[in-house]
């Protein structure tokens, strides 16, 4: 069996609240999700190293539009004043740990920035010049151009259901 038959391709929207354990298979979410930041924190000067490696959050009262889909899926940190975003394959994605951070750029091409996010605003390095392509992360055009090249699942076919014994 090859790796994408061991694979099962989940959008992430249909989760929501939802854990999923598959037998015979890894499952693979996909999609883009967005982080927001609370409108109270727009003037903080928590933000500053951020605003100075051109890195911007959205907050709760902005609507982006995102015109891509990921395989496996992302959630979107923040953006740049390049017309690209900040990204991460974690939903517990956190600047004071370690986990990775990549970069969607306008083109839609995926770039690894860190291994360790913790050092992202540590003036150590300039991410701009030390950008590597991610070869993990796939963006497409739309989840429609995705489904080309991965059969991506709205639900499972066959869900079984656990009750709580409470």
């Amino acid at each position: 069996m090859s790796q994408a038959e061991d694979n099962y391709y989940l959008d992430k929207e249909s989760l929501n609240g939802i854990g999923v354990i598959l037998r015979g298979k890894n499952i693979v979410l996909t999609g883009v999700s967005v982080h927001q930041e609370s409108v109270r924190y727009r003037e903080n000067d928590a933000l500053t190293p951020f605003l100075k490696e051109d890195f911007y959050f959205f907050f709760d009262d902005e609507k982006p539009h995102l015109n891509f889909y990921a395989v496996p899926a992302i959630l979107v940190l923040g953006y740049d004043s390049a017309g690209g975003y900040f990204a991460a394959t974690d939903d517990d994605f956190s600047f004071e740990e370690n986990f990775p951070l990549f970069y969607i750029s306008a083109q839609k091409q995926a770039y690894f920035i860190t291994e360790e996010s913790s050092r992202f605003l540590s003036g150590e390095y300039r991410w701009q010049k030390d950008l590597r392509p991610a070869d993990r992360i796939k963006i497409y055009e739309s989840r429609q151009m995705a489904e080309k090249d991965f059969e991506i699942h709205d639900r499972l076919k066959h869900p079984v259901y656990c009750r709580s014994s409470r």
